[in-house]
């Protein structure tokens, strides 16, 4: 189950003034009973940004989550997905440190046995133009 997490956040404007907000997930899964790092889950990987310090669920593991997504900003910069907030086994809430730029959208269904992978929505990079990153995120139950 996972109990680690990393996002890839782009907050710097690395691309000539475009911002593309989450980059990538990096799930930690662990022993139950150990607690050790069984498999490391990475989705796929936007090339902006850099990674974020370790987060997790204290007492518990990753159950629910709640999407922040930025809407379309016209002829500004666009981000897409920008942060996740996650629910824990334990009722404990884990604010991820990506951007706050967008709306969080409703709460995913709750998975009982925990989160144990993910599934995620990439934009490649245009060129030239405003670029996103990650445009969704899907979490699968355990």
């Amino acid at each position: 189950f996972v109990l680690f997490f990393f996002f890839k956040v782009d907050r710097e404007q690395s691309k000539g003034g475009d911002e593309t907000g989450l980059n990538g997930i990096l799930l930690s899964c662990v022993n139950t009973t150990t607690f050790e790092v069984v498999k490391q889950i990475t989705s796929s990987v936007g090339p902006w940004g850099t990674w974020t310090p370790i987060q997790w669920c204290p007492g518990g593991f990753l159950s629910t989550f709640c999407l922040c997504v930025e809407p379309k900003q016209g002829n500004e910069d666009d981000t897409a997905a920008d942060n996740i907030i996650f629910g824990c086994t334990v009722p404990h809430i884990v604010m991820g440190n990506g951007l706050e730029r967008g709306l969080y959208g409703a709460w995913s269904d709750t998975c009982t046995e925990g989160i144990n992978g993910i599934n995620i929505r990439l934009e490649k990079p245009k060129g030239i133009g405003d670029d996103t990153s990650v445009n969704d995120v899907l979490f699968n139950c355990a």
